[in-house]
């Protein structure tokens, strides 16, 4: 399976600056190949005490962290630039990675380092997590929000022309609703939200309306259902209401427009500032499905349902693929 959105990075880089070495393979290997996880879109991702001086600088901790993964692995893990990068990758049975922004805090104000980043592998980009920035206004985790309606920046169109003319995949997760709608007007080809569930089963601003969700698969795009509790349903919810999520959006958007964006964070809190805590709520994966390991159960319920090979297939890699192939190619 293909992971739409891994924190990887966020605990990676504090346990090599412990002086530990080749972390993935020795603390997420065994997880990884019980649930067949074939690659991990991996997001740079930045704490709110760090903003915002040291954005940059720890973004780029994390790049290199994860190269330094790489070259402990001895071919073992790939980092994935393009679709024919991810296909040798997964026939070779290495971990495939494939590098994102979650918020474009790391740039500072400066579009020329969009290009810096391509350069050394980024092929994914949400413009916000859910805080404002540069590019524009995250989305709250709540229902009420004055600010839900504003959109884009100067700065925020600037990097989704840029994104665009480098075939950078655009994730709308942690967007608000009036920035979404700007992305789709100044865009074509498909776009993602890489780990977003639905409004309708779990309301918060967070979470996205029917209309964003048919949007997206209008677009041609996946839409990556999160396992994290209080997004699926609230903070008790368990695998069936995880699965109940997956089904109510592929039933909105279609077999072909559904994918996994897992977000799992439990390892990730134990780092946050005091800062971030308090933005962020107490979350947790879902009772049943803790971690990679578990996605046998998620298959298995599926299956129970009364899905085909073919479709779980295609909500584990090959939607996602997909849209990797045409966009990034």
């Amino acid at each position: 399976m293909i992971d739409m959105h891994s924190d990887i990075l966020f605990d990676v880089v504090r346990q090599r600056d412990l002086g530990r070495r080749d972390v993935i393979r020795s603390d997420y290997g065994e997880s990884f190949k019980k649930g067949g996880v074939t690659a991990l879109v991996t997001a740079i991702y930045v704490d709110q005490a760090l903003l915002p001086e040291q954005a940059l600088r720890h973004a780029l901790d994390q790049v290199a962290a994860l190269l330094g993964e790489i070259d402990d692995a001895g071919g073992e893990i790939v980092l994935c630039r393009s679709a024919a990068d991810l296909d040798r990758a997964r026939a070779s049975g290495a971990l495939g990675t494939i590098l994102a922004f979650e918020g474009v805090e790391p740039l500072h104000g400066d579009l020329n380092l969009l290009d810096v980043f391509h350069a050394l592998g980024l092929r994914c980009l949400s413009l916000t997590h859910s805080r404002p920035n540069a590019a524009g206004e995250g989305a709250a985790y709540g229902m009420e929000d004055p600010r839900d309606s504003r959109g884009l920046t100067a700065f925020g169109e600037a990097v989704i022309d840029r994104a665009q003319r480098l075939r950078i995949l655009i994730d709308l997760s942690h967007l608000n609703e009036g920035g979404f709608w700007e992305v789709l007007d100044r865009t074509s080809g498909p776009v993602i939200l890489s780990h977003s569930n639905a409004r309708a089963l779990c309301p918060t601003l967070r979470n996205v309306t029917d209309r964003q969700i048919r949007a997206v698969a209008e677009r041609g795009g996946v839409i990556g259902l999160n396992c994290v509790n209080g997004l699926v349903k609230d903070f008790d919810a368990d695998l069936d209401d995880f699965v109940a999520q997956i089904e109510y959006v592929r039933n909105l958007a279609g077999g072909e427009h559904v994918g996994l964006g897992l977000d799992f964070s439990d390892r990730l809190f134990q780092y946050l500032s005091p800062a971030e805590r308090k933005r962020l709520p107490p979350f947790a994966a879902v009772k049943g499905l803790e971690d990679h390991g578990r996605i046998p159960d998620l298959v298995a319920a599926l299956k129970r349902r009364g899905w085909s090979d073919d479709a779980v297939d295609a909500l584990l890699e090959d939607n996602f693929v997909r849209v990797f192939r045409e966009v990034v190619g």
